[in-house]
């Protein structure tokens, strides 16, 4: 038995939604699967998020850690699998920015929308990918995306292919 499961089942410690929900978080983040679990069984939100509105699926995703977005992914609906963070990211944009290509494919295919544009500076997530040379998850991305989609336009007036080059990544 995990440490997180003594402590859940230990008398006399009961934990508060707020600190259960903390607790989630922090799981979801370092990739603590067994007290994810756990957690989760206790009553923790699978919606509740930090500070900067990341959910645990965000801060999965974000970190790389695929067993723990594989526990999530199918706790959440459509609506707070594409849910966007305080600075405009998804759990995706989160992914692809960070080449973490399993758990992009795992949510294009739970239904993660690969042609939203981050309402704050524009960038989509063929962008982030793009922007940061991750050739597998621009490869991933593809097959899914429309012409004008491919060819989006951030607020700078950039598409994928310029920032690509822009930043050196370049075949």
């Amino acid at each position: 038995m995990d440490l997180s499961n003594i402590l859940l089942n230990a008398p006399g410690i009961p934990l508060t939604q707020t600190e259960l929900d903390a607790q989630l978080l922090k799981a979801a983040c370092y990739g603590q699967t067994a007290n994810l679990s756990a957690l989760l069984i206790a009553g923790a939100d699978v919606n509740a998020v930090d500070p900067h509105g990341n959910t645990a699926l965000m801060l999965a995703a974000e970190n790389g850690r695929h067993a723990t977005a594989l526990i999530l992914i199918p706790l959440l609906d459509l609506a707070a699998l594409n849910s966007a963070n305080q600075l405009g990211q998804t759990a995706l944009m989160l992914a692809a920015f960070n080449g973490h290509t399993t758990i992009a494919s795992v949510l294009i295919n739970a239904g993660a929308n690969v042609e939203r544009a981050n309402p704050v500076d524009g960038f989509t997530i063929l962008m982030l990918a793009a922007s940061h040379g991750h050739t597998s998850m621009v490869s991933i991305l593809i097959p899914h995306l429309n012409v004008l989609a491919l060819n989006a336009t951030n607020k700078n007036g950039e598409t994928a292919l310029m920032l690509a080059a822009e930043n050196g990544h370049t075949a």
